[in-house]
């Protein structure tokens, strides 16, 4: 979770942060990393993703949002509530107020192809970049990933939450993994957005 401007480091403007320290990490009781929000729109949701020791390259792969094909998205992410209005039409980004927006939540975490058309939803929403034209800042306010030093063959996804995916008060658990241009899935990582009341 980043804030709108792309700086993660600290609270300052532009990520210009003059010596204040990064926020203390928050974590809950599974070792999840919690996120507060005040809002549930306008930040960046971001995940870094490295070559594995596989050796194939991160994929970045989105298949069209055709209903029950069965392809999977490079960019794995499923949410554990509906977010936005839930709709199950995939990659649907009109405006909420015209009838659209939304991916549906589950209760599982299992990444089974009855969820592939949700993950396909979440993935085409991702921006897919360079380690050298990141969407985030450094301490400095310049450009740079949140992972220091990331080779040029990983790729950090950026994707900027709207009311379209709006996230709902409480906790949502995030679950994510990343497959290689090869099919080859990484290890599965959880983070909680919480947004509070």
């Amino acid at each position: 979770m980043v804030r709108a401007n792309g700086c993660y480091w600290c609270n300052e403007p532009s990520c210009l942060c003059g010596g204040t320290p990064t926020p203390t990490p928050l974590f809950d009781a599974f070792g999840r990393r919690v996120f507060e929000v005040g809002s549930g729109t306008g930040f960046l949701l971001v995940l870094e993703a490295r070559p594995g020791s596989g050796g194939g390259t991160v994929g970045t792969f989105v298949p069209s949002p055709t209903p029950g094909a069965g392809i999977y998205p490079s960019l794995q992410i499923l949410s554990s509530r509906n977010l936005g209005n839930g709709s199950v039409t995939i990659c649907d980004t009109q405006p909420v107020n015209q009838g659209g927006g939304g991916i549906p939540g589950f209760g599982v975490h299992d990444f089974a192809l009855d969820k592939v058309d949700a993950l396909v939803d979440f993935a085409c929403r991702f921006e897919a970049k360079l380690p050298s034209e990141p969407c985030t800042l450094g301490p400095d306010g310049l450009d740079a990933t949140i992972t220091p030093n990331l080779p040029s063959s990983a790729r950090q996804f950026c994707a900027v939450v709207t009311r379209n995916i709006e996230f709902p008060v409480g906790d949502v658990v995030l679950t994510a993994r990343v497959a290689d241009t090869l099919g080859r899935t990484g290890p599965v990582v959880e983070i909680v957005v919480r947004r509070n009341p």
